[in-house]
């Protein structure tokens, strides 16, 4: 067999998720930072062979046993004339390619997580050529005929960061005996952009749209629905599931009526459904590129010519970080008006059982390394500057995603009188001390910590900084607590509900519509109370009555404070806690 590498790439950077920017400052003073390298490829293994319309395939055997397939193009390159187009069928090869080596990331602009692994930040990283998969299957799964459940992974990032080649669920692959299929798609301006010019110039009803991301999506599980079969999937039974914007990107394409019967059941983990207008977006996007352009509105020829470090860049704040419009309500992927509210309707139309959740302290990896709220001992190890002040902004933050995120759907659900839908809260926060720093408390159970749990590996999970929060006094909490949410997971992509898990062994995970109320399940190890049920319910109104009425924010402007960090993160969408900052804050903010 003749095998042949498709191209070269990069340095591999062992991606973190965003979620913990916090982690950076600690770990580059801890010294912990390593210089990007050139990774070892693994050997390509002949018995995973494939035969696919497009040709021929190779690719490795992971230390679990399972098959691994990587660097599959599922659309042709969006480059050229096909930037900001819906994507094109995918190619095909000559010979037999080699599906060993990592996809190119989506071009992106690297950050301070990315200067642990030896990439300067700032830097327009990746490649728009980047619409390509990666499949991870039981061993000998493609060569037995076998029909197993599929999981689509969609990765997070906010739209703007985030790769293939971060997550490995081969553990998950081959111990549930799943084919789990982790997606590429375009990210931030060359992914979501609005903008008249495009729209005129438009080949297809898809062209026009302004969500190309949720497109790359689409087409992804357009290609699984097509050639799944060959690595031992059966395209009747696929699981979407995704972390963050991921997760949210899910609610978009459950609303969506193009990707209607390309999946059969959804797991959103720590997504809000928030949609942008088409015309706030346009708003955004012209304001962007009036620096490049003025005051005389581009072509499309002319915007499709723009290098992509300029797109990017257009776009990227004063704190490096891109300001983009995602999920924009374009009437063509995304349909106009509010996401959640599509949501529901769609879910009552075209049911698919759903499963959906937090975590419990979200918002933490936003303050647990801010220096308005948090202090260094010995200006090395971090601390509360108040911890009242710490608890009561983490808190309110906490209840408001959850009430944007899980309740405000789950009540809609509810209403409605459907039953066919999970909630759930992610709890676990066993991280200890560090030194001087209570990790439990600093970041307790994060945003994204529930990733290495659902695949079953901390393995480089956080780089570094994942040695501290996953260490060997956790060690057996957390793994047994990771294989009870895998085997969740598995349990409803093989089943359409959760129940018992794949092993049939874990607590009842009932429908959350009971008679009684609502009812969520907690996922937490035995020492932090097991898993269990809870009924607790948060909403907009709830949430900004309590900071209204919490005493530890009865001095220094505390609360105008926590009312402006509520109106910065979800405030662009609720016009109801905009109007509380202003009528807390008066003329203060």
């Amino acid at each position: 067999m003749t095998v042949t590498h498709s191209r070269s790439r990069p340095a591999r950077s062992v991606g973190l998720k965003a979620a913990l920017v916090a982690g950076v400052a600690l770990c580059l003073l801890a010294g912990c930072a390593k210089e990007g390298k050139q990774p070892m490829l693994p050997p390509a293994a002949e018995e995973t062979a494939v035969s696919l319309t497009q040709g021929d395939l190779v690719g490795f055997v992971a230390p679990s046993g399972a098959y691994v397939w990587r660097n599959i193009p599922f659309a042709a390159p969006p480059v050229g004339d096909l930037r900001w187009r819906a994507p094109r069928p995918a190619p095909s090869w000559e010979g037999t390619r080699s599906a060993v080596e990592a996809p190119e990331w989506c071009a992106q602009l690297t950050g301070p997580l990315d200067e642990l692994y030896g990439f300067e930040g700032g830097r327009i990283g990746g490649s728009e050529d980047c619409l390509y998969l990666n499949i991870y299957a039981p061993a000998g799964a493609s060569k037995a005929g076998s029909a197993l459940p599929v999981m689509v992974w969609v990765h997070g990032g906010s739209n703007t960061w985030g790769r293939a080649e971060e997550y490995d669920p081969s553990i998950m692959a081959e111990r549930h005996k799943l084919v789990v299929v982790v997606p590429q798609y375009r990210l931030g301006p060359l992914g979501w952009m609005a903008h008249p010019a495009l729209r005129d110039a438009g080949e297809t009803p898809e062209d026009k749209a302004a969500s190309f991301a949720l497109l790359d999506q689409i087409a992804a599980l357009g290609w699984v629905r097509d050639n799944i079969a060959a690595f031992g999937g059966d395209a009747g039974n696929v699981t979407l599931f995704g972390e963050s914007a991921g997760a949210a990107n899910i609610m978009g394409l459950m609303a969506s009526p193009l990707a209607e019967g390309l999946f059969s059941k959804a797991i959103a983990q720590s997504g809000i459904a928030y949609s942008v207008p088409q015309q706030n977006a346009e708003e955004e996007v012209r304001s962007a590129f009036d620096a490049l352009f003025g005051a005389e509105p581009p072509s499309a020829a002319e915007l499709r010519a723009l290098p992509t470090g300029d797109v990017i860049r257009a776009f990227a704040g004063a704190d490096g970080r891109l300001k983009v419009p995602t999920l924009i309500a374009d009437g063509v992927v995304v349909p106009e008006g509010e996401l959640w509210t599509h949501v529901a309707q769609a879910l009552s139309q075209r049911p698919v059982p759903f499963l959906f959740g937090s975590n419990r302290d979200e918002s933490k990896f936003v303050y647990a390394f801010n220096p308005a709220f948090v202090r260094k001992q010995f200006w090395l190890f971090p601390e509360p500057r108040s911890r009242d002040l710490y608890d009561a902004v983490t808190e309110h933050t906490n209840h408001m995603w959850r009430a944007l995120g899980v309740d405000r759907l789950a009540t809609a659900l509810h209403d409605k009188g459907l039953a066919d839908y999970y909630t759930y809260r992610f709890d676990w926060d066993e991280e200890g001390d560090y030194m001087l720093s209570d990790f439990s408390h600093l970041l307790g159970a994060a945003h994204s910590i529930e990733i290495p749990f659902v695949f079953g590996t901390f393995d480089d999970y956080f780089g570094k900084v994942g040695d501290i929060i996953f260490n060997d006094d956790n060690r057996e909490g957390r793994d047994a607590l990771s294989r009870a949410v895998m085997s969740y997971w598995a349990a409803f992509a093989y089943g359409d509900a959760p129940g018992r898990g794949r092993d049939d062994a874990l607590p009842l995970w009932q429908a959350a519509n009971r008679s009684e109320g609502i009812k969520t399940l907690v996922l937490d190890t035995p020492a932090g109370g097991d898993i269990r049920f809870d009924d607790s319910l948060f909403t907009v109104k709830s949430v900004l009555k309590n900071v209204r009425t919490d005493h530890r924010l009865n001095s220094d402007n505390r609360r105008c404070l926590v009312a402006s960090e509520l109106d910065k993160y979800f405030g662009r969408g609720v016009p109801a806690i905009k109007a509380f900052a202003k009528e807390i804050c008066g003329g203060q903010k």
